[in-house]
């Protein structure tokens, strides 16, 4: 699938499963937002509780240019330079980023 149209699904923001009463675990979605094109930034939360949140950055054909953590730091050994219009969208507040 081209990332034009799966960018474009519809997507749920939290799924709860639940293991018979005895355990419940909580998936997230990360959050798309709009850098220097709509929907080209993905906001995720820290794994499993640890690190910090993060973002991926794609370009326009919909290939990965790169990850960072909101603090700017690089994250998972990817190394890149954000455009101006990526990082103004990494510093807005987290309710008017989304």
């Amino acid at each position: 699938m081209r990332f034009a149209k799966f960018n474009n699904l519809e997507v749920l923001d939290e799924v709860i499963l639940s293991g018979e009463g005895e355990s419940v675990e909580v998936l997230r979605e990360g959050k798309w937002v709009r850098g220097r094109f709509d929907r080209n930034v993905r906001i995720d939360q820290p794994t499993h509780g640890v690190g910090q949140a993060h973002a991926h950055v794609y370009g326009r054909k919909g290939d990965l240019l790169g990850t960072v953590n909101l603090d700017g730091t690089s994250r998972h050994g990817t190394k890149m330079r954000l455009s101006n219009q990526d990082a103004d969208a990494l510093r807005l507040p987290p309710g008017v980023r989304y």
